[in-house]
């Protein structure tokens, strides 16, 4: 809910942004930005914690919890907190330190956690691929760019305000996470079969700009549904009093694999700047590596068959 959110935001920025800056001038934009920054702090520091437990209820908290996705003997997660602290006890860096440390609990963390941090990096570099090869690739211009964003946003909220929760009960979060990440496979592929395509003149620019509107408005928003996936299996798997914290420390993977993947892929599109459907091929097969670490997520018994 809350990422179908920002996709229906992303959806309004640019014509409320475009409304403003033709009604006031582009000055305007940095002052209405400064206040919405401004109230979103303040809604922040004056938020409650929902996730506030006293000492007297963290003491001796210990429980089991089977995860219905692993086996008998592996699929027992200790759900208590990290220091067996109240969090108001402990510094930040203590803080910081024990959130993070979740990630490395179990060996389920931890594959979930790379897990993440893969899928992110591989989404981030597709991002990279899509701002350099719009334009020298397809041939894009600003009006396409624009109506590819709200096809893409759009089919994204959509599927996200609609598709996730019965698909999720359907498939399960295991399957709704194997369907994101076959979906950013097949994202990656057909735009560069497209792209590969387009380059031979086995495709005229108007059709490919077709098929590409067509892979946003639908193979792609199913993209968006494997960092939820995640989420969802780490919060069932710790206690109420480490939700922010396991969600806060997902976040930080992601963030990191942010931080990196535009740099390598800056670099791969320097070499195959004139071949850019490689990179979507490259893509890819790194997203394969991904979908094949989720066999890891199953009983032992499941994949010994």
């Amino acid at each position: 809910m809350v990422m179908a959110t920002v996709d229906v935001t992303l959806i309004m920025g640019p014509p409320v942004g475009g409304f403003i800056e033709t009604s006031f001038g582009s000055q305007a934009l940095y002052l209405v930005s400064l206040a919405l920054v401004s109230f979103q702090c303040v809604i922040a520091f004056f938020l409650p914690s929902s996730m506030w437990r006293s000492g007297h209820a963290l003491a001796g908290e210990k429980a089991t919890a089977k995860s219905p996705l692993l086996g008998d003997s592996e699929g027992i997660v200790q759900v208590k907190s990290a220091s067996g602290k109240a969090w108001g006890d402990v510094t930040f860096i203590s803080k910081f330190a024990q959130s993070l440390a979740i990630l490395n609990r179990s060996n389920f963390f931890r594959i979930l956690a790379a897990i993440a941090f893969l899928q992110s990096f591989v989404s981030s570099g597709v991002t990279i691929l899509y701002i350099y090869a719009m334009r020298s690739g397809f041939h894009f211009t600003m009006d396409d760019e624009n109506l590819f964003l709200t096809i893409a946003f759009t089919a994204s909220a959509f599927s996200q305000f609609l598709l996730v929760k019965p698909m999720g009960k359907c498939l399960g979060m295991l399957g709704l996470l194997v369907l994101g990440l076959t979906s950013g496979v097949l994202n990656s592929l057909l735009n560069g079969i497209v792209l590969s395509l387009l380059d031979g003149g086995l495709l005229s620019q108007s059709t490919s700009k077709l098929f590409v509107y067509i892979i946003a408005g639908s193979i792609s928003s199913f993209t968006f549904f494997a960092f939820p996936a995640i989420g969802a299996l780490k919060a069932n798997n710790v206690g109420d009093d480490e939700q922010s914290s396991t969600q806060g420390a997902l976040y930080a993977a992601k963030s990191a694999a942010g931080v990196i993947s535009p740099m390598i892929y800056g670099s791969l599109w320097s070499k195959f700047a004139q071949r850019p459907a490689i990179l979507y091929f490259i893509s890819a097969g790194a997203s394969c590596l991904v979908l094949a670490c989720v066999t890891l997520l199953l009983p032992k018994r499941q994949r010994e068959k």
